[in-house]
């Protein structure tokens, strides 16, 4: 007898040929997925790895959750209300540089010779310069803050815009203005000044300043 006649293959059992499902082509296909073994048996995948594939399955499925979570606080968080402040001034801020506009009873620092030095924006500091410029006849303009004479002391209140602060200035002589202010570079400052609850047509900008009181 043929020594090699215990050995040899089994020929009369077929080999089954690979077989990939039409979906997966053009992808890598796991060799253990897709094979099956002479006699119509498929290898056992091991239990570590069977454990270790359903942790990845797991752990997926978490980051596309909080990806998810993610994405709705993010677009939620760019709606802000109708007219919601956008800024991060507060009341104390506007009424500090109010003070400074205006210090104290009977009198304020920033006048045209003052000006450059004052928390106002480049054009209202143009526009105060203008204003109070000497005339050449009569008396002189009326003060370009509170468009009038013999203030005696100074009340003052704030509101937060989106775009800085007002600040509610009354003379306490008849005489309201708004101090407007907006942010720039930085730094809060005062860009226009309006009589109280009277609008834009009271603006300091416009020819003649109206008179507040």
């Amino acid at each position: 007898m043929s020594s090699h006649s215990s050995t040899h293959c089994d020929e009369s059992r077929p080999i089954r040929p690979l077989r990939i499902n039409p979906t997966d082509q053009g992808r890598r296909v796991p060799f253990l997925a897709t094979t099956r073994l002479a006699g119509g048996t498929r290898p056992k995948m091991r239990p570590d790895t069977r454990r270790r594939n359903q942790m990845l399955a797991h752990r997926c499925a978490f980051l596309f959750l909080l990806a998810g979570v993610a994405l709705v606080v993010a677009c939620g968080g760019g709606n802000t209300a109708s007219g919601a402040s956008t800024t991060s001034t507060t009341s104390a801020e506007v009424i500090a540089v109010a003070g400074k506009i205006w210090a104290g009873p009977g009198g304020n620092p920033c006048n045209s010779a003052t000006i450059s030095g004052c928390p106002v924006t480049p054009r209202l500091a143009a526009r105060i310069t203008q204003i109070e410029a000497p005339s050449a006849i009569g008396s002189g303009p009326p003060n370009s803050w509170c468009r009038c004479q013999n203030v005696a002391d100074v009340a003052m209140t704030a509101d937060i815009t989106p775009s800085g602060g007002t600040a509610h200035v009354d003379f306490k002589n008849g005489v309201k203005v708004d101090f407007i202010m907006v942010e720039q570079a930085g730094s809060l400052l005062v860009d226009d000044t309006q009589c109280t609850g009277r609008g834009a047509s009271t603006s300091i900008y416009v020819d003649p300043p109206a008179l507040c009181g």
